[in-house]
């Protein structure tokens, strides 16, 4: 059992019947706390948002769209919400590229809805990979990043 002084001046004096509740209270309760709080800043609503990108994969998109009952105008408002914060990295303005990403959305989706699903990509990267750079430049570009 750890010594318990009556005066404490370098670290606290945590109250403690034995030596298990004396280490639970000094050393596992403040590194759960330091894990809590680093998982929080890290995964912070704006991060979390980000995975939105998700939908551009046309096995999710199709899914939601066909199964779960989303209409386009949900997964366009998710995914634009998305791309705004990207915006910096593209040539055109915010608005054109908005404007751009509805009708490429419509195109990407009616376009993978008539594809078999064993042909519809699973990841990112095989979307990347069917994904015309022509026809589909900005959903590219959001893929790559």
């Amino acid at each position: 059992m750890p010594r318990i002084a009556k005066t404490q001046i370098h670290r606290d004096n945590y109250p403690a019947t034995d030596a298990e509740q004396f280490y639970l209270r000094s050393t596992y309760v403040p590194l759960l706390d330091t894990i809590k709080s680093d998982i929080t800043n890290r995964l912070s609503t704006k991060t979390l948002e980000a995975f939105d990108l998700r939908l551009l994969i046309p096995n999710i998109i199709v899914k939601l769209n066909d199964n779960d009952g989303w209409d386009q105008q949900k997964i366009s408002k998710r995914i634009i919400a998305v791309a705004k914060k990207f915006s910096p990295l593209f040539t055109v303005s915010e608005n054109v590229m908005v404007d751009m990403l509805e009708g490429e959305i419509c195109l990407w989706l009616h376009k993978w809805k008539h594809q078999p699903i064993t042909e519809r990509p699973c990841t990112a990267l095989e979307s990347y990979m069917h994904c015309d750079e022509d026809m589909f430049s900005t959903i590219r570009k959001l893929l790559q990043y």
